[in-house]
């Protein structure tokens, strides 16, 4: 028996439908908006409508039907629940484990950050998004940011800015490649994204444009859509618009790098009506999460979406509440989940106590991902008769075989009764958790894993670069 994440419908049929034909009448009747005359040669070519005055490509329902049919043929709808976490760096604030203040992030403090990611096994990912480090120059991020993430042996996210510094980013890759010796196509990574939606710009095109004629991927994400800003204020308008621009961020993708899948992005949330921010808290954006990802099923492509994410600015149960509404809902509809480890106040706090928390929380969440057995054996009926009424089934040898792999245990939640806890030590989670946190700083940070002839070759990369600012 598969555990946690049979499909889950919160759409009737009728209200699936509804979505379908006003996300093919958006790609119809607005489309993408490339500005740049050579991608929209590419998307022409493919079999969009090209208008080259407004810079518009559509698409006629019968084209896109073809490609989520031809999607389809590719990839099943059965993927099982998935629960990833990464620990990342944007642009935001420390939340010193030693101190609780807020502190600007350095390079000595992400160090410190990576160090307590590093010791914990539930973290799959770390990387670094931009170069939100102080002293950085804005001008430069984008070359800092392989800079650092390679010494600090976490990933770039990819960041490119400007044009002119496309050039630099790639001579950077070829010099990391040279001493990894993993090729370039297999090391570079780079990313733009739609903002405002449904507009690749010019900026953004051009540096798309310039890779690919040199056989490089750049990814283009999605606007992350905030209803009654960016987006219709209702759910249905949210949902029906993101899936409409993965949609057409799809047959780009197939246009420009010949693509046989596509996916449904629901990095979709509301405008917080009072203050105007865009949270990623809500029950809103769970349950777009819900729709997207029953679409996707309709359309047999993956499907991912914002998820463990809070608005709560420090370790607290808001944000073990919010973190986990997203994440576990998610999961329950066959979803993929990442959870941003340590991630607090809208992706500006970063903390390691939350670090630990959130690891918590994935340990249960794959409790729900797991296969239980249903099985004679494992319904013990013959113990059951034996035993009779009232007996207890504690000190069975069935009991000590099976506790261990069936039942969950917590690392950092309470565990004691609370008779136990009250004369005891009184810790919290949150407690055990920076405990935790400042026994692995104890430890000196390992070191940098980048050679001292690469950290020169990239130095002088980043000073020509700051050269032409």
């Amino acid at each position: 028996m598969r555990g946690a994440g049979h499909p889950l419908d919160v759409l009737s049929p009728q209200e699936e439908d509804t979505i379908h034909a006003n996300v093919l009448r958006i790609v119809d009747r607005v489309g993408l908006q490339v500005e740049n005359a050579a991608l929209l040669d590419r998307l022409a070519s493919s079999g969009a409508r090209v208008d080259r005055a407004r810079q518009r490509a559509t698409f006629a329902p019968a084209t896109v039907e073809e490609f989520i049919a031809s999607s389809r043929a590719r990839q099943g709808d059965e993927a099982a629940p998935h629960v990833h976490g990464g620990v990342n760096i944007y642009y935001g604030h420390y939340l010193d484990p030693r101190t609780d203040e807020f502190r600007p992030m350095s390079i000595e403090l992400a160090r410190e950050y990576y160090q307590v990611a590093r010791a914990v096994p539930e973290v799959q990912h770390m990387g670094m998004l931009g170069c939100p480090l102080t002293g950085v120059p804005p001008a430069a991020e984008p070359l800092y940011e392989r800079y650092w993430s390679w010494r600090l042996g976490v990933e770039p996210g990819g960041s490119i800015h400007r044009l002119e510094l496309c050039p630099l980013i790639l001579e950077m890759y070829q010099v990391h490649a040279s001493v990894t010796g993993v090729p370039v196509d297999r090391l570079f990574h780079a990313a733009v994204y739609l903002v405002p939606p449904l507009r690749l710009g010019y900026q953004e095109a051009e540096q798309v444009r310039w890779f690919l004629e040199r056989g490089l991927r750049v990814s283009v994400g999605g606007s992350m859509l905030t209803g009654g800003a960016t987006a219709p204020v209702t759910l249905a308008g949210m949902v029906t618009l993101a899936i409409a621009e993965s949609l057409l961020l799809g047959l780009l993708n197939r246009a420009l790098y010949g693509d046989c899948a596509w996916g449904v992005s629901m990095s979709v949330t509301a405008m917080d009506p009072r203050t105007m921010m865009r949270p990623f808290g809500r029950p809103d954006m769970v349950l777009a999460n819900l729709m997207g990802f029953q679409m996707a099923r309709r359309y047999g492509c993956r499907a991912w979406g914002h998820s463990g994410l809070t608005d709560a600015m420090r370790p607290s149960p808001q944000a073990a509440a919010q973190k986990m509404q997203s994440a576990l809902a998610s999961v329950l509809v066959r979803g993929s989940v990442s959870i941003e480890m340590g991630l607090l106040g809208i992706d500006q706090v970063y903390s390691p106590v939350q670090v630990l928390l959130d690891a918590e929380i994935m340990r249960s969440l794959a409790q729900f991902t797991r296969e239980y057995e249903v099985s004679d054996e494992a319904i013990a009926a013959d113990l059951v008769e034996a035993i009779g009424p009232g007996g207890s089934f504690a000190g069975e040898p069935h009991t000590a075989a099976w506790f261990r792999r069936e039942l969950w245990e917590p690392v950092l939640w309470e565990r004691r009764p609370f008779a136990t806890w009250l004369d005891g030590d009184r810790r919290t989670d949150v407690d055990r958790a920076r405990e935790r946190v400042l026994a692995i700083l104890e430890s000196p940070p390992p070191p940098d894993p980048m050679p001292e002839e690469e950290e020169r070759e990239l130095r002088r990369i980043i000073e020509r670069g700051m050269d032409r600012t």
